[in-house]
């Protein structure tokens, strides 16, 4: 898809929205995540592979919504299988203290690479 079509931005953008109101709409199961994750990662190596595309899928902003629904898929996995091996109350302390904690990991991690230079805010080059 990537080298026979310049628009496949438009699919890689599509596809995680689809998986996002599925999450929202609570039809989440273990073949979304299946499918989702096997269509990421694959879908990432493979593009890398184009020459003029190199390593666009993990630099640009255009890119980050699929990043994002994978990430937030597997969080989601993981509070899921944290969910059936605690008691509600532990479940409800981790869960506090983990949103707590990666919310401010994930906002010094996007300031820090985004005033280095690592993410590229507009794809204009």
């Amino acid at each position: 898809m990537v080298s026979a079509w310049g628009g496949y931005v438009f699919i890689i953008n599509l596809i995680p929205l689809h998986v996002f109101v599925l999450l929202l709409m609570q039809r989440y199961s273990r073949r979304v995540y299946i499918a989702y994750s096997t269509f990421y990662i694959i879908g990432l190596v493979l593009s890398m592979q184009i020459p003029f595309v190199g390593f666009q899928p993990i630099r640009t902003s255009e890119h980050m919504a699929a990043a994002g629904v994978f990430v937030l898929l597997q969080i989601y996995a993981f509070l899921q299988y944290l969910k059936d091996r605690l008691t509600k109350q532990e479940f409800q302390t981790m869960f506090f203290l983990g949103v707590s904690l990666a919310a401010g990991v994930v906002f010094l991690c996007v300031i820090y690479l985004t005033y280095t230079g690592w993410f590229i805010l507009s794809s204009s080059e």
